[in-house]
């Protein structure tokens, strides 16, 4: 029987420490620190006490021990170092028990509280150790290195959300903020979202941000580069989507400038510059370059040429 006993549980990626007031058997009728009662599975208990508390005390008494009971297991935490331990370990290629673990950090004489705190140093890190049922097993170092290289990923884009977020609140509300130091990345991003819109390689990314800016439309990226004149107002976006060059080195400047030099040579050339000429593009056409003309010929018919503008 589980009553009286401390129980931990995870909650909402948190270890959760209660006193068992009734053990139902498949429920287990909890009293969290927090004065709360909750019920649950006897699967869900991370760690059941080998001691148990008077539960026929008041709870104003239960609950100054489990806040007592939870301060000592908090400042064992902090004397366990979950890279030692691995160091220490992680050879040997086996699993491990809460326990051995202990006594590895503590000593030979281990308490609840010593377990306690070592099953939460090594839950809280999630990166030396993985669990497994009652177990925790080394990572390898390869597998360390995925993983730091992955949170070390996972951080630096909150850390882009959350500083472009806060900048472009202040710009939305037409402030003048100092630039962030990821500017360029938030700028690139912004970007993206304006380029491709839900296509954009960082949308995801780009969308949380606008959203905790306040900036419910993603279309909206065009307008933002323009205000931190990124862009100017009549910007042509297929020069960025497709990368077309807008700037060239020196020596394609050079025979640029030598061809544009050049005399044209008309000898072999019908001159047909007194013709009258109409367009034969759309009416929305921006760019006119085919046209017909027409003239008589000597008694009958005539000539149809067709010629750029």
């Amino acid at each position: 029987m589980s009553e009286g006993k401390i129980t931990e549980y995870i909650d909402q990626k948190k270890v959760i420490l209660s006193v068992c007031l009734k053990d139902r058997g498949s429920k287990l009728q909890l009293l969290t620190q927090s004065n709360h009662e909750v019920s649950i599975s006897p699967k869900r208990a991370l760690l059941i006490s080998s001691t148990a508390l008077d539960i026929s005390r008041s709870r104003e008494e239960l609950l100054m021990e489990l806040r007592e009971i939870e301060k000592r297991r908090t400042d064992y935490m902090e004397q366990v170092s979950v890279h030692d331990l691995w160091e220490l370990t992680y050879q040997e290629d086996e699993v491990f028990t809460y326990k051995y673990l202990a006594q590895l950090v503590f000593g030979e004489s281990v308490t609840d509280d010593h377990i306690s705190a070592l099953v939460r140093a090594l839950f809280a890190d999630k990166i030396y150790f993985k669990m497994k049922d009652d177990y925790f097993i080394p990572n390898g170092p390869e597998k360390v290195e995925q993983i730091k290289s992955a949170r070390e990923a996972a951080d630096l884009r909150e850390r882009e959300i959350s500083e472009g977020a806060s900048w472009l609140k202040e710009v939305n509300n037409n402030r003048h903020p100092k630039d962030p130091p990821l500017r360029d990345t938030i700028i690139q991003i912004i970007t993206q979202l304006a380029l491709f819109g839900k296509d954009a390689q960082d949308f995801r990314q780009g969308k949380e941000m606008f959203s905790r800016a306040g900036i419910k439309d993603i279309g909206q990226a065009r307008s933002i580069l323009v205000r931190l004149k990124v862009w100017d107002q009549d910007e042509n976006l297929d020069l960025h989507r497709f990368r077309i060059k807008t700037d060239f080195d020196e020596p394609a400047l050079k025979e640029a400038a030598t061809v544009a030099a050049k005399e044209i040579d008309f000898s072999d050339r019908e001159d047909l510059t007194d013709l009258s000429v109409f367009t034969i593009d759309g009416e929305r056409t921006k760019d006119f370059d085919d046209a017909l003309s027409s003239s008589p010929l000597m008694g009958a018919g005539g000539s149809v040429y067709t010629l750029p503008i």
